[in-house]
């Protein structure tokens, strides 16, 4: 659990139950560049790449060197209970476990902004299985996308589901495909 305002340069290899990167309540500035393997040990519990709940007035940025540094072989991305003014960019995600939702953000309000730059989500299988699921925003939240490119294995699943999700911008060069 990270609540300071730290800046990190190195690599994060996670092989245990828990988020690699948690940010908690407070108002944190936060900026990662480095790699990240979030790879859960086998039939342990998923774990997020990121779990960021419950800031407010918070800059986090999470990054790293080349195209996807930032790989996530359990549940993916984390968001619940975002005040803003809040920005939050991840650059180079790469979600490919078997986790029920690659990107998750909900339950935020007060107009903050989420920015995925260079994303790849290629897991998320089983029978509720969802790419991307934005709920519970409110109306000024905005979430964009730039460069996604998404593949999901299961015919059940789906790839974008946005309830009460916000503004949801994409841009750049975007695929989504399910099975």
């Amino acid at each position: 659990n990270i609540a300071a305002n730290p800046a990190y340069t190195s690599g994060i290899v996670k092989t245990t139950d828990g988020a690699a990167i948690v940010l908690g309540g407070a108002s944190p500035t936060f900026t990662y560049f480095g790699t990240i393997l979030n790879q859960p040990a086998t039939g342990g519990a998923l774990g997020y790449i990121t779990q960021i709940a419950g800031v407010s007035n918070a800059t986090v940025s999470i990054s790293g060197p080349g195209d996807t540094p930032l790989v996530g072989q359990g549940d993916g991305v984390f968001i619940n209970n975002v005040i803003g003014p809040t920005t939050v960019d991840m650059i180079g995600l790469e979600l490919t476990g078997e986790g029920s939702t690659g990107i998750l953000v909900q339950n935020s309000t007060n107009d903050p902004e989420f920015t995925f730059i260079n994303t790849i989500i290629g897991g998320a299988t089983g029978p509720t299985a969802q790419g991307i699921l934005l709920s519970g925003n409110s109306a000024n939240t905005i979430t964009e996308f730039n460069n996604l490119d998404m593949a999901l294995p299961s015919t059940t699943a789906t790839g974008l589901r946005a309830v009460n999700a916000g503004v949801v911008l994409a841009t750049g060069a975007n695929t989504l495909s399910t099975a």
